[in-house]
């Protein structure tokens, strides 16, 4: 008679879970928080131009032209910076994966870590996800972007220019 004695493997497997869990805890609040870093940036760098919409106000440019304005300036920064950094992390990943994973295939001694396979980059960016992180991304910016132009849209420009000292 055989008999299954998993208890070893299933506390260990418990472990790895409740350590993947964590992981994506925290990357989920760091994504958050950045987008709160992000959204008080964009929010205090189109309030610092107020004046500047008021004289476009004054001129006869619309509101929606001078937030759109604000948002195609805040998306083409966003898409060079993500592209820089999509660009640069693709030889990065393949250093970044030697050093991580590099050292567990060398030194497995089991045939369970046998199936880490040296040549294959585990870090390489997948164009799914890294599409839905642009995504989103893109919407935290147009969202910045339209709360901080509340008093573009609550105030008129004798209003705003009034305010200029």
């Amino acid at each position: 008679i055989l008999r299954e004695n998993d208890f070893q493997y299933e506390q260990i497997a418990g472990q790895l879970q409740n350590l993947q869990n964590l992981a994506v805890a925290l990357i989920a609040i760091a994504s958050v928080l950045s987008i709160v870093i992000l959204m008080l940036i964009l929010m205090m760098r189109i309030r610092g131009r107020i004046y500047e919409t008021g004289i476009y106000l004054s001129v006869g440019k619309s509101k929606a032209e001078i937030i759109g304005q604000f948002a195609l300036e805040a998306c083409v920064l966003l898409c060079a910076g993500f592209l820089l950094a999509f660009l640069l992390w693709l030889p990065g990943s393949d250093a970044a994966n030697g050093l991580l994973f590099g050292a567990l295939t060398q030194g497995a001694g089991t045939a369970a870590l046998q199936t880490v396979d040296s040549t294959s980059n585990y870090l390489k960016p997948d164009p799914v996800d890294s599409g839905v992180l642009f995504a989103g991304e893109l919407a935290a910016a147009l969202l910045a972007v339209l709360v901080a132009s509340g008093p573009i849209l609550r105030f008129n420009p004798k209003e705003i220019l009034s305010r200029m000292r």
